[in-house]
């Protein structure tokens, strides 16, 4: 017999399988998968060496996982307010700003993160900050949240 913890973490996985599984029955229905995967693999440095600040935030997008569906369904979307290369590391440092609907979201501390852990996991990126234009779009609550409970940065 399975414990409550086993039970929970089984409804967890089979609750996260699902969230992923739409999230990509979504993308598929606005995205193209060639195109998707071109700006996926596409070399981030180059890039921001270059000015193409435009084609930078088509890559990061491409990088996100399922939390680019809520973006895409949400009407919202990201902006770069600044990347540059952190020379001691070699490593790129992204300040992102979110638009559209995604601005004032109840739910953006939890797109905030995601976008963090889809980001970080590229070799090329060092650090996700975000524009503090998204903190003071908060309201109270969600902006004490926000600074002491997620561990994101605002700049």
């Amino acid at each position: 017999m399975k414990s409550a913890d086993d039970l929970a973490e089984m409804y967890r996985n089979e609750a996260r399988e699902a969230m992923e599984a739409e999230a990509a029955a979504r993308l598929l229905e606005h995205l193209d998968p060639e195109e998707e995967s071109r700006w996926g693999s596409a070399r981030l440095r180059p890039l921001i060496d270059e000015g193409k600040t435009k084609e930078f935030t088509r890559a990061l997008l491409s990088r996100l996982g399922p939390v680019r569906a809520a973006l895409i369904e949400h009407d919202g979307g990201m902006e770069v307010t600044s990347a540059t290369l952190d020379e001691e590391t070699g490593m790129i440092d992204v300040v992102i700003n979110l638009t559209g609907g995604c601005v004032a979201c109840g739910a953006a501390p939890g797109t905030l993160q995601s976008m963090v852990r889809d980001l970080t996991n590229d070799s090329e990126i060092g650090r996700v900050r975000f524009d503090s234009a998204i903190r003071d779009a908060q309201r109270t609550l969600i902006q004490d949240f926000l600074d002491k409970a997620t561990g994101l940065e605002f700049v």
